[in-house]
């Protein structure tokens, strides 16, 4: 009992933290949200690389080298265990975050971290998305930024790179960049000659690594399959898919779902490079026509005011590090990718929801690394930003930041 009296009280922070996202997931994502497992995501469970060498495969290469059942219960037990583990990881990191500040700032960092731990565009997106590809790159970018933090653990950073790849080449407009960022950002802040070395030679050889796999794959993902449109979908109906896999039929096999596929434009293709660029150009034509703006319309000006405080801080903070080039170019990258992701996602995917949620998660993230290795510095500015507000203003704006969510896919 004094053991775990001990354990309470040294992890204060991380129980209350862990406890509250759950119990607010449960509310607002799972009951109030109408959460329900799609049939896509079971789907990304059924397939493996006897297939073909594909990305959008590793999911289901992971769960079947485990398991043999693939039924859906199956298959939310072992996501729901997954997704709890690592927020139960993240509630570790939030602690120790919140414990690296001196005590008369830690206010406002628990103040900055209700718009993390809530919020549509945050941790519930993963919920949402249970067993998705976005799950998996979520669970990436922790174990990151766990290999970041020791010297002998950076050699790990590349395969980390390439898995994300070979999870979705969709990572490139976003999680990459996050890691190539925040891999630059060490840098600037690390003294010792040999480990800048080998953090510029991790830097060098992992994003040439992940540019690689995504060109690979854009370009040969459909020639690498192993069996027809019929033999794929008779398989994923052996193995409990009740519905056809409509997101790989459209994915790899030229499935016209959406009735606008010009099939003769394709007949005469033979080159793989010239058929993907002929392919992104009718996933382009297919996204302008169906993206619904309008629904990513509210998600984007509800984060936008944490966005601007962010961007602001890092601004103000720049100031104070004016001959740190390295810094103030990577904050700068930082800052510009949240507007570059949700841009180039609108060419890859009508889930406008789902990328605004990457693109302000990845910067929120970066945001509280920064705090963290700067022990909280100038967090007076964002207290004096927030006083400017009337305290009424503030908390209608909590309230309807923590209680809209959306659904990330369309």
């Amino acid at each position: 009992m004094n053991k775990l009296k001990k354990f309470y009280t040294k992890h204060y922070y991380a129980i209350s933290f862990f406890s509250f996202i759950l119990v607010y997931n449960i509310v607002f994502t799972c009951i109030l949200g109408e959460w329900e497992f799609h049939n896509e995501a079971l789907s990304f469970h059924l397939v493996d690389f006897s297939m073909g060498f594909c990305s959008r495969f590793l999911v289901g290469a992971i769960y079947n080298s485990i398991f043999d059942n693939t039924s859906v219960l199956s298959v939310i037990l072992y996501e729901s265990i997954l997704l709890i583990t690592f927020l139960l990881i993240i509630s570790f990191y939030l602690e120790k975050l919140v414990l690296s500040i001196e005590k008369e700032h830690r206010k406002t960092i628990l103040f900055i971290l209700i718009f993390f731990v809530t919020g549509t565009s945050t941790l519930p997106m993963y919920v949402y998305m249970l067993g998705s590809f976005d799950s998996y790159w979520f669970y990436l970018s922790i174990i990151f930024i766990a290999l970041l933090s020791r010297k002998q653990l950076y050699i790990f950073i590349v395969p980390v790179f390439i898995t994300t790849i070979i999870i979705h080449y969709a990572s490139i407009v976003a999680f990459i960049p996050f890691y190539l960022f925040i891999l630059l950002y060490k840098i600037s802040i690390t003294e010792e000659k040999k480990e800048r070395f080998l953090l510029w030679a991790i830097v060098v050889v992992s994003t040439v690594s992940a540019i690689l796999f995504a060109g690979y794959f854009i370009v040969f993902d459909n020639k690498n399959l192993t069996y027809s449109m019929e033999d794929f979908i008779a398989i994923l109906k052996s193995r409990g898919i009740v519905s056809e896999p409509i997101y790989y039929l459209t994915s790899f096999y030229d499935y016209d779902y959406f009735g606008m596929l010009d099939k003769e434009s394709f007949a005469n293709i033979t080159s793989p490079f010239l058929y993907a660029l002929k392919f992104l150009e009718y996933r382009i034509k297919v996204n302008f026509e169906l993206i619904p703006f309008e629904q990513g319309f509210v998600p984007f000006l509800l984060n936008l005011p944490v966005v601007v405080f962010i961007l602001l801080y890092l601004r103000d903070r720049n100031k104070e590090n004016s001959t740190n080039k390295i810094r103030i170019i990577t904050t700068f990258c930082m800052c510009a990718m949240f507007f570059c992701t949700i841009i180039l996602s609108v060419f890859l995917s009508t889930d406008i929801v789902r990328f605004i949620s990457h693109a302000y998660m990845l910067l929120f993230a970066s945001f509280l690394y920064i705090i963290y290795n700067e022990k909280g510095a100038y967090l007076e500015y964002i207290d004096a930003y927030i006083m400017k507000f009337p305290k009424s203003i503030i908390a209608l704006y909590i309230i309807f930041y923590t209680t809209m969510i959306f659904k990330p896919y369309t």
